[in-house]
């Protein structure tokens, strides 16, 4: 199912071991994604889309499991980070959508 899964923001390419999720719905926002990395890599892709999420019409590219493609420009919308904690190493589960730039 995840053959294709690829997300790119910025300088900020996801390895994709942590992508869990790309999926393309209609809308202003056309881009959902959900990421899990453990500690260091979790605290280094909060880190990075907080940055991103403060800026405006950022070059993103997307690869869904499909393997349909989507690029272009955007700001982050409706970050959200959870710190799992329950065992070591501590997990981040960071889930966010893309609002396209028109």
């Amino acid at each position: 199912m995840d053959n294709f899964l690829r997300l790119k923001v910025g300088n900020l390419e996801v390895d994709r071991p942590y992508i869990k999720l790309v999926l393309f719905v209609l809308g202003d926002t056309p881009v959902h994604f959900e990421l899990i990395a453990p500690e260091d890599a979790g605290k280094n892709l909060e880190s990075k889309l907080r940055e991103f999420e403060k800026e405006s019409a950022i070059i993103y590219e997307a690869e869904d499991y499909k393997g349909q493609e989507m690029s272009g420009l955007c700001d982050i919308v409706d970050l959200e980070v959870a710190k799992d904690e329950s065992k070591a190493p501590a997990l981040y589960r960071i889930s966010g959508k893309l609002k396209m730039v028109t």
